[in-house]
């Protein structure tokens, strides 16, 4: 008998059910994993309300995931049953100009795991063995499942350049503008200004070593930052 899994499907913010299917078997290359933990994206609620432009309905999200392999197809590499991986959800050709000069950030056929792919929000699932990194030791599930949504704070921070000594600000303390806070301070920012118009996300950020929080929206506000780095 054909084992079954379960697996989430969203067909709209007010339509998010369980479905029963065969569970996966991995191809050549590909692992196949037992979920521990998956995160919610903010692209998973925009795609569940129909408002995100690169995600159809009905969809089966989970691109924040951690999980266990539990078996690994011919040619996958080093990894054994029993490691625990995080996943990089996108999926690249391989083959067009963008992969070849090693963007494949930017593949021509792009496809994201758990946007126009089915993810991790699943018993099992399978993926491409270079799609996974190892846990490291000592990096519980749920640390590891915020390594997907730092990874894009840490891009940007980098692509910012040199921050030693510099002054930033962040437009928004939802958890990437928290994340870009905390990466920039890594990189030796000296003053970072945070703004959100909800209260509580300001105090978390001035918990999390920001220099001054503001309401967005508020007037001056560009005043009132530049006063706060330090500016003119």
């Amino acid at each position: 008998m054909t084992q079954q899994i379960r697996r989430v499907l969203v067909r709209s913010i007010e339509d998010i059910t369980i479905e029963r299917v065969p569970a996966p078997v991995p191809e050549d290359h590909e692992l196949l994993v037992h979920t521990r933990v998956v995160g919610i994206c903010g692209s998973d609620t925009h795609a569940a309300g129909g408002h995100h432009p690169f995600i159809d309905l009905p969809y089966r999200p989970g691109h924040e995931a951690v999980g266990v392999v539990a078996r690994a197809g011919k040619g996958a590499g080093a990894f054994a049953p029993g490691d625990r991986v995080i996943v990089e959800p996108n999926l690249y050709c391989g083959t067009c100009a963008q992969c070849r000069s090693g963007r494949y950030n930017i593949c021509r056929e792009l496809k994201v795991f758990g946007c126009q792919t089915p993810g991790a929000m699943t018993d099992l699932f399978t993926i491409p063995a270079d799609r996974v990194h190892r846990v490291p030791e000592g990096m519980s599930d749920v640390e590891a499942a915020l390594v997907e949504p730092l990874a894009t704070p840490v891009h940007a921070v980098a692509k910012a350049g040199d921050l030693t000594g510099r002054s930033v600000a962040v437009l928004g303390a939802g958890p990437i503008g928290l994340f870009t806070l905390l990466a920039a301070r890594h990189a030796g920012a000296a003053r970072i200004a945070v703004t959100d118009p909800l209260e509580g996300k300001r105090e978390r950020a001035l918990r999390l070593g920001a220099d001054a929080a503001l309401p967005a929206g508020a007037p001056a506000l560009v005043a009132r930052a530049r006063a706060a780095l330090g500016g003119p």
